[in-house]
């Protein structure tokens, strides 16, 4: 019964919930306890990238609904994944909304991170690991 439900981050909710524990409210994950006496929880988008020889795309899913987006070029095609699991037939002129909302979710999930700027970092470090982190291109040169 877990089709479509559940991710990684969900792990610890469940397991808390499991044994009575509050769950903190920083977890990005929610139990997944409901499902096992047959409770439905929202469908949640399940997003996905791949970057290999030359191809860049990223793709989010909600439920039956899949949208690909080329990263490359741009191109976005959303397909029902209900009557079409082969993904033959381009559904985004007719869902523009459902587009953009999983296009959005694409762009905040996907964004590259910050740079880190450790140079403000404090507290003891030893030699060797400050080689190390120098090595990598951390603290400058």
């Amino acid at each position: 019964r877990l089709r479509d439900s559940g991710a990684l981050c969900d792990v610890a909710p469940t397991l808390l919930e499991l044994v009575g524990l509050p769950i903190p409210a920083q977890f990005q994950g929610q139990s997944l306890v409901p499902l096992f006496s047959g409770v439905d929880l929202p469908a949640r988008p399940v997003v996905s990238e791949t970057s290999w020889r030359g191809i860049d795309l990223a793709a989010a899913r909600l439920g039956d609904w899949k949208l690909i987006e080329d990263r490359q070029t741009g191109e976005r095609r959303l397909y029902d994944l209900a009557s079409d699991p082969l993904e033959s037939a381009d559904l985004g002129a007719g869902h523009p909304d459902l587009v953009e909302r999983l296009a959005a979710t694409i762009e905040l999930v996907c964004r590259p991170l910050p740079d880190l700027d450790v140079q403000g970092i404090t507290g003891p470090r030893d030699a060797e690991a400050e080689r190390a982190l120098r090595a990598l291109g951390y603290f400058g040169k």
